[in-house]
């Protein structure tokens, strides 16, 4: 019941911030090819050096994200696909969310929230690629909706929370019935504790 109340907060939360000038400022290139080459020369060098260090390689990510362009983007996916460490793939998650009109960006994040590949040490990069998806242009980031509306009831708190975030952010229709659904089912989950009967699938966080 704590975590049914919890989202349905943070989705009026989300929609209540969603609501001023959110429209505004919304990024794609900042710069042209020759300075994203600049950039994108300095990252390989920076993320190299971290070969067999994780928080080197999390720093490089610092330094692509200084600009914004097709090149960069290109790279950073690459990167995301490659990485092996959770805590980098989430740093680049984060910084896919900066190209806020990108449907490849958006694509991408969605295509890393798989449920079935999902183990305990990676909700980190669940929870980032939601914050994500919900940072992006509204119409960008409704595209992924249905994606962001199925982890409304997944187990690890954050990530259902992140999911809620996201949708309000996105204020799409459809994200209303899954968010009903699960404050109901969280409410039956907690009829069957003060029975006494098991509970299935709700943390109660």
């Amino acid at each position: 019941m704590i975590r049914a109340a919890a989202l349905i907060v943070l989705f009026g939360l989300a929609l209540r911030s969603a609501s001023f000038g959110r429209e505004g400022g919304l990024l794609q290139e900042n710069c042209d090819e020759k300075e994203a080459k600049t950039v994108l020369g300095q990252f390989n060098r920076s993320y190299g050096m971290g070969r067999d260090d994780e928080g080197k390689r999390e720093g490089a990510i610092s330094l692509i994200r200084q600009k914004m362009h097709g090149i960069l983007l290109d790279r950073l996916i690459e990167v995301g696909k490659a990485e092996r460490s959770v805590k980098v793939r989430a740093a680049v998650a984060e910084a896919l969310g900066e190209y806020r009109k990108s449907e490849k960006a958006a694509e991408t994040l969605a295509l890393w929230l798989r449920k079935d590949q999902l183990k305990e040490e990676n909700y980190l990069l669940a929870q980032r690629c939601l914050q994500a998806l919900g940072s992006l242009a509204p119409e960008v980031g409704r595209k992924q909706i249905e994606k962001v509306n199925d982890w409304f009831d997944f187990r690890d708190g954050g990530s259902a929370k992140a999911a809620v975030m996201a949708a309000g952010a996105l204020r799409d229709k459809s994200s209303i019935e899954p968010l009903i659904a699960e404050m109901q089912r969280c409410q039956r989950d907690m009829l069957k504790f003060i029975v006494g009967e098991k509970i299935d699938g709700c943390d109660g966080g």
